[in-house]
């Protein structure tokens, strides 16, 4: 059993109050109240921080919306760190494919060599 009044953001109280009590609507506000205490530092284990990141991406309306209401600074700070986190991505991918460009490249050199043989 949910109970409802644990809802810690004005947003999802919000939320709730335009939508019908049923299976979908109610599943939805549980998913946006998990967010709400993760943000507010409950810990979880792998598994639920699996389940934290995938809501992130589905909700991500939501999330930055109940971040932003529950922890204005650390939301900055959040987004400071993603931006940092996705040029790491992006140059991490860049060398992996100039690395995929030379292995290629040496293999077709040694099939050559091999093939001169």
């Amino acid at each position: 059993m949910t109970d409802f009044k644990n809802i810690k953001t004005r947003y999802v109280r919000d939320k709730l109050k335009g939508l019908e009590y049923n299976e979908g609507n109610k599943q939805y506000i549980q998913d946006l109240m998990f967010i709400e205490r993760v943000v507010s530092g409950e810990r979880i284990n792998y598994i639920a921080g699996m389940s934290y990141e995938s809501k992130k991406r589905e909700y991500q309306t939501e999330f930055n919306e109940i971040y932003t209401e529950l922890d204005p600074e650390g939301y900055k700070e959040y987004l400071e760190n993603e931006e940092q986190r996705m040029k790491k991505l992006k140059e991490s991918r860049k060398q992996h494919e100039q690395r995929m460009v030379e292995e290629e490249e040496i293999s077709r050199k040694s099939w050559g060599e091999v093939k001169r043989e």
